[in-house]
């Protein structure tokens, strides 16, 4: 089955994705589904720790490249 996935570094709540999703849901229908990978919504764009941050960064990268991290996706 194929399906599109959306990227950020950012949270959910901030960057492109809900200004991009509408846009992407019209392209798509409903016949292709849309996942997104990326941070949790969040009140601050910054995870406030370093270890915490690049232990997300590497979730994030890792389920982009791999989509072995599947589970912690959101389907929109």
């Amino acid at each position: 089955m194929d399906e599109w996935v959306w990227v950020q570094e950012e949270p959910r709540n901030m960057g492109a994705w809900h200004y991009a999703l509408p846009h992407l849901r019209e392209i798509a229908g409903n016949d292709i589904p849309l996942k997104y990978i990326g941070r949790r919504r969040r009140s601050s764009t910054a995870e406030g720790d370093p270890k915490t941050h690049k232990k997300e960064q590497n979730r994030i990268v890792t389920g982009a490249l791999t989509r072995e991290l599947e589970g912690r996706d959101e389907e929109c």
